[in-house]
């Protein structure tokens, strides 16, 4: 097995821990007072079944991002605002949704490093933006390393 398939190993899992910097930077930009799906979660919790805060950072478990989206698009109603980081698998139900209700999508490069691993993960990853109120999509290019958008939008959608 290779060091890097043997690093890699678990990718079966679900829950990957936003790298430290990405998460910093986020909080920076919008400050959040919630996290429904917390690295530190256990089998007890459920962040599906409670109310969020007003500025969320979601992180969900990779197998069932439909549901968070569902959720987060139910707590807008509210008026509260949500920040995804998920897998950027285009081809889903659920990524069409937020193609559909989200305010932002931005697609970030290179591939994020999750927890303390030192590689990247072998898939590339979005952050969505769902804000209290609808407005037409903007998607941009993120190089999270150096914390910054490229220089012009992909273009409104």
């Amino acid at each position: 097995m290779s060091a890097y398939s043997e690093h890699w190993k678990g990718t079966h899992d679900t829950k990957w821990n936003t790298h430290k910097s990405l998460l910093a930077m986020l909080h920076q930009r919008f400050d959040f007072d919630f996290d429904p799906a917390p690295a530190d979660w256990d089998m007890t919790w459920d962040g599906l079944t409670v109310g969020w805060g007003s500025r969320n950072y979601v992180n969900p478990p990779y197998n069932n991002a439909a549901a968070w989206i569902e959720k987060a698009l139910a707590e807008r109603a509210k008026g509260k605002l949500s920040v995804f980081l998920l897998m950027a698998n285009t081809t889903t139900e659920w990524f069409s949704k937020l193609w559909n209700e989200a305010n932002e999508i931005w697609f970030v490069y290179p591939r994020v490093n999750y927890g303390d691993r030192k590689s990247s993960a072998p898939w590339g990853s979005i952050i969505a933006v769902i804000r209290p109120e609808w407005a037409p999509l903007v998607c941009h290019r993120y190089k999270w390393k150096s914390c910054r958008m490229d220089s012009k939008p992909l273009g409104l959608q």
